[in-house]
């Protein structure tokens, strides 16, 4: 007998289903938990299999895939890293016997959708105001909604046209470097990659604040999360000059305790590096950017990138290796003693951070062009 709900609705049942009943069983029985997050794993892949076949834009499809591999992973350091209860959480946040609809359904969903885990003890550090100029200033819920409901079909639209469609492309193109040939490339060579790296940042902005949006959508919608619990996805451009401040700060930081936590236990309790040294510190960075790779791999093979075209979990973990570099340059800059003006330190600070940037965005830039339209 057929099930009388689509599939995908299905499945992303059975996943916060599985969450919700692994949140309720003994924080110290380590393999029915990891057991769980092997479902996990499985319900997901059905999920965004489903996906693939609602739409061939492939573009949105990264960005629903990504925002399902972050809502998994965050699952993941629920229950194996954090081994936290449901029970315990809303027992710590109501500061009453939880009753049976919340800790089983409420709770669950209400963690999945608080991706800075705010009003936690896990809650980051750093979360950007709703505006600088009045800090505790939060708009109110109904606002919240119709905001991220417009901004959300605004995306859409943005994605749609602006679609990179990547097989496409990936015809057009033969492997090669452009900096060995830059003296044989044309005008029209030139402004097609300047108009494709436009179309594919467009589309990753706007499909990572879609997910985003979706996400607190939810919240907000059930009443699950507070307005106060849905922040923001950007900060402020100020933190954009480095690397460091461009991903903690200013870029969404929705993945940064889900992969910060998974590397830290696996420091801690496998390596056993000694917290406080620059080997413990440099670990930890290399581990939680090579797992943000992990899930941007994942999103490009369940939207259909072509293998010789993914490039993105080269391009996360190297981003460690461009934040050890810049932590060496800020040293030997303070140490010199002759510090520029700020204005000027965040100018040049976006110029090297910048030029290096549009190396992500594959395969305008590492893949060069047979033939031009």
């Amino acid at each position: 007998m057929a099930s009388p709900l689509p599939p995908l609705v299905l499945s992303l049942g059975l996943f916060v289903a599985v969450f919700a009943l692994a949140l309720t069983t003994r924080t110290t029985s380590l393999q029915a938990r990891l057991g769980a997050c092997g479902l996990l794993v499985a319900l997901a892949w059905t999920s965004l299999t489903e996906v693939s076949k609602l739409n061939d834009n492939h573009d949105l499809l990264y960005g629903l895939a990504t925002t399902l591999l972050m809502v998994l992973f965050h699952a993941c350091d629920y229950l194996v890293v954090l081994r936290a209860s449901s029970r315990d959480h809303v027992a710590r946040q109501q500061g009453t016997q939880p009753t049976f609809l919340r800790q089983y359904v409420l709770t669950p969903v209400s963690m999945l959708c608080n991706w800075r885990r705010i009003g936690t003890q896990w809650q980051i550090d750093r979360i950007p105001p709703f505006s600088p100029r009045s800090p505790a200033k939060t708009p109110p819920r109904a606002y919240l909604i119709a905001q991220r409901v417009a901004c959300m079909c605004l995306c859409w639209a943005a994605i749609d046209l602006c679609e990179v469609t990547v097989l496409q492309y990936s015809e057009m193109m033969t492997p090669g470097v452009v900096l060995a040939r830059v003296d044989r490339l044309t005008m029209p060579e030139l402004l097609f990659r300047a108009e494709f790296v436009v179309r594919y940042f467009i589309c990753a902005v706007t499909g990572v604040y879609m997910g985003y949006a979706g996400v607190t959508l939810v919240g907000l919608v059930l009443g699950l999360n507070s307005p106060q619990d849905c922040p923001p996805m950007f900060g402020s451009l100020r933190d954009a000059s480095t690397v460091r401040g461009y991903w903690g700060d200013f870029y969404h930081q929705g993945l940064r305790r889900a992969i910060t936590g998974p590397a830290d236990a696996f420091v801690d309790q496998i390596l056993r590096i000694r917290r406080g040294t620059l080997l413990s510190r440099y670990v930890r960075l290399t581990l939680a950017f090579a797992l943000s790779g992990v899930i941007h791999w994942g999103a490009e093979v369940c939207s259909g990138v072509a293998k010789p075209d993914r490039s993105q979990f080269l391009f996360f973990t190297s981003q460690a290796f461009a934040v050890m570099s810049e932590d060496v340059v800020q040293s030997l800059y303070k140490r010199s003693g002759r510090p520029l003006p700020a204005l000027v330190e965040r100018l040049v600070g976006g110029v090297v951070y910048g030029d290096p940037l549009p190396s992500k965005l594959k395969p305008a830039i590492v893949r060069c062009l047979e033939r031009l339209p």
